[in-house]
């Protein structure tokens, strides 16, 4: 809860919620919102969220491509991508947005300024929007690429 001027320069109370959803599939999205009371101020953000629901590439649907290093407001995020059975080691937050996106393992570092929960919750949302898959390069060119698992992952 925060407060704000009115007009006649009283306070008025102001609150405000972050919501994530997700199918545990694949799809992420974070909604915000402002609001004169708690439950409308979530409820809006219920709406946003899914208003911005966006696909996740997952990795053999476990796992993200490859690391990511992002910052955002002062704070770095670094992700990893772990073999299949490895779990999630990251912080609580982090966990149940992962559940969420429907990644299983992975390895997430925060550093910096991590106190703001919404912060850290946006800049997971933008550092899984800005891997990229091997498809997105080749695409261009005409080739093909093919896999060749090795023995032991």
């Amino acid at each position: 809860m925060s407060s704000e001027r009115g007009k006649d320069g009283t306070k008025v109370a102001v609150f405000s919620a972050m919501v994530a959803t997700g199918n545990m599939k694949g799809l992420f999205g974070l909604g915000f919102a402002t609001s004169e009371t708690a439950q409308l101020a979530t409820a809006r953000a219920h709406l946003d969220s899914i208003n911005r629901l966006t696909a996740v590439p997952l990795y053999r649907g476990h796992t993200i491509y490859h690391r990511v290093d992002h910052e955002y407001h002062r704070m770095k995020m670094q992700l990893e991508p772990r073999p299949e059975g490895w779990g999630l080691r990251c912080s609580d937050l982090l966990y149940e947005l992962c559940n969420l996106a429907g990644i299983r393992d992975v390895s997430i570092k925060i550093r910096g300024r991590r106190k703001n929960k919404f912060f850290v919750a946006k800049c997971f949302q933008e550092a899984l929007l800005r891997q990229t898959t091997p498809h997105d390069g080749v695409e261009a060119t005409g080739m093909y690429i093919r896999e060749v698992p090795r023995k032991g992952l």
